[in-house]
């Protein structure tokens, strides 16, 4: 379908040319390659055996990530990038809300994103293979470094659950006539939380990389490790190109942006020492 539309042609000759030709002039050449791997990427077509570079780049990542406190404090900070989506006071009422014990539970039924890293794909390249997961194919290896992310995996869950608090409470504000507990709100909630996650938080899939982060060779390498930054970055350069382009109240979002930022890496500092 994605095809169709991307090699569409106007013919009622008006000389508006190809959606092809069109994104070439607003984005060139690039605009277009990004399309053309993205789509290869998410259809899965190439199939390959990873290189011994790839291999030795995810060994190291996961000896680094797997089994360390540092990282498993550091993870919960990620919760205060989400201030560029959702407002503070919901965020702030939500981390100060005890979890139901039910709660992760409910995240899962109604936020796919949550399932998927549930699965075990929380970290770029130490993550797992989707027939381990369908088949339970783990191999002892993987088995391992699994238990030993289990401490940052247990620190993206309390902030993953704050956050589920905090678009509750907003759903709450804007939704009134969605009654709290009933599928119809948990959907609603579901939503906004999917969206906050997509736009600020770190989960491994296609659509959760950016492009440098899904090529091979030296780009790999070189961002080893940031998805956080790369993350954040990404939230910046949103807010930038809005200024640039004068969307309306880009400049107050650019300035939360900002403050986001600052706050963001102060308490990963922080977390850190």
């Amino acid at each position: 379908d994605f095809n169709k539309v991307w090699n569409y042609m106007d013919m009622r000759g008006k000389n508006l040319g190809s959606v092809k030709e069109n994104i070439e002039k607003t984005f060139g050449r690039g605009g277009n390659d990004y399309l053309k791997k993205l789509i290869i990427d998410i259809n899965g077509s190439i199939n390959t055996e990873k290189s011994v570079a790839d291999k030795l780049l995810s060994n190291m990542k996961a000896a680094s990530v797997s089994g360390n406190l540092r990282v498993a404090i550091q993870q919960p900070t990620a919760y205060m990038r989400a201030m560029m989506e959702i407002d503070p006071k919901y965020l702030a009422k939500g981390a100060f809300t005890i979890s139901r014990k039910d709660q992760w539970g409910t995240i899962l039924k109604y936020a796919p994103i949550a399932q998927w890293k549930e699965w075990g794909f929380y970290r770029m390249d130490v993550s797992r293979q989707m027939k381990d997961v369908l088949f339970e194919t783990d191999s002892t290896v993987q088995k391992f470094t699994n238990s030993l992310m289990i401490g940052a995996e247990f620190g993206d869950k309390i902030a993953w659950q704050r956050l589920w608090r905090a678009c509750e409470y907003e759903c709450l504000d804007l939704h009134p006539e969605l009654k709290q507990g009933t599928d119809e709100f948990y959907k609603k909630v579901g939503e906004r939380f999917s969206e906050v996650v997509d736009k600020t938080q770190v989960a491994d899939s296609i659509l959760h990389r950016t492009q440098i982060m899904r090529k091979t060779g030296a780009d790999k390498f070189a961002t080893a490790f940031m998805a956080e930054p790369l993350k954040t970055y990404n939230m910046l350069y949103r807010a930038a190109m809005d200024v640039h382009k004068n969307e309306p109240g880009a400049k107050a979002r650019a300035i939360r942006a900002a403050a986001v930022f600052t706050a963001t890496s102060f308490a990963t500092a922080v977390a850190a020492s």
